[in-house]
């Protein structure tokens, strides 16, 4: 009974990932079609449930009634569907996310599962807060950054919840030497700066084609930020092909960490990839959203690294 009760957790844990994804595309698909103000109230659109489908369906003066930050509101129906879908899809990660929590206190494991599951629930509850935020700051790049970060935050707390679970079914440790360590430490390092300059390069571009206002003051333009975002890419890079080459050497001692560094290392390349292209085909905005989510795998990828390196057999 309790092995049954595991893998429903399990599948729960599952299911909270892949949707949580999911919604991390759906706001980079947002963003890219400027479907951000598509439903200019929160949590409901143009004041209805189920948003409306023609602009005969809203009254005489919703441009003004739903005005925020003084831009008056302007109706069009797939960016208002657009912004509803992944309202809907974060609201079934919610839902996910609640679900874990029950089935985390049923399996009756102690009390780390109800905790971490716990946790997922409150940053869900932030994120959705932050949501409403998005939308009441017209779009503001501090508050959509933040937006995504917890988003990784959630992501973080599921992947460690599967990991523990691994654990139960007693999957061994899987050491690593110094040298190893050395070169994971370097791409943890590489990684987050990697993540907060991409973070950077966001916030520039939002202000200058959202707002039209200036870069942030943080640093001198975009182009420097686009400029260290492409050399930290490549430091990210090479810090996962040393990573790659050295968890291959010992594969045979530690499979889980040579697969995780495998799948860490293509999703770095894929990202890099369709980087490129949108510094070669700017007009290409379709990739935008496959470049987030190819960092946000890469992200989980390197936590996963981490993890599995960490990973005892219960009682050890």
């Amino acid at each position: 009974m309790v092995s049954a009760r595991l893998r429903r957790f399990q599948a729960s844990l599952t299911v909270s990932l892949i949707l949580v994804l999911l919604v991390i595309v759906a706001g980079a698909t947002v963003r890219v079609t400027g479907s951000g103000m598509g439903c200019p109230d929160w949590p409901l659109c143009y004041d209805c449930w189920i948003p409306p489908v023609s602009v005969e369906q809203l009254p005489a003066d919703y441009q003004t009634r739903f005005a925020v930050q003084g831009q008056l509101a302007h109706f069009d129906a797939v960016q208002t569907w657009i912004e509803y879908i992944n309202r809907l899809l974060g609201a079934l990660a919610g839902l996910a996310i609640v679900v874990s929590l029950a089935l985390s206190v049923w399996v009756r494991q102690g009390l780390v599962f109800p905790v971490l599951s716990g946790l997922a629930v409150v940053f869900t509850a932030l994120v959705a807060w932050l949501g409403a935020r998005v939308v009441e700051t017209y779009l503001a790049p501090s508050a959509v950054t933040a937006h995504l970060a917890l988003a990784l935050v959630i992501l973080a707390l599921l992947l460690y919840e599967r990991e523990l679970l691994l654990r139960r079914k007693g999957h061994e440790r899987e050491s690593v030497d110094a040298k190893f360590l050395a070169v994971l430490v370097f791409t943890s390092v590489a990684m987050p700066v990697q993540l907060y300059l991409g973070a950077l390069v966001r916030e520039a571009n939002d202000l200058s084609w959202v707002h039209e206002l200036p870069a942030p003051g943080i640093v001198p333009s975009p182009w420097h930020v686009d400029s260290l975002h492409r050399v930290s890419a490549g430091v990210l890079a090479a810090a996962c092909g040393l990573q790659g080459y050295s968890a291959w050497k010992r594969r045979t001692q530690a499979p889980r960490l040579w697969s995780w560094s495998l799948l860490l290392g293509l999703c770095v390349a894929t990202q890099a990839v369709l980087g490129l292209v949108m510094v070669f085909f700017p007009p290409a905005d379709v990739v935008k959203p496959l470049h987030l989510l190819a960092a946000t795998l890469a992200f989980c990828c390197w936590l996963k690294a981490w993890l599995v390196r960490a990973s005892r057999r219960p009682g050890v």
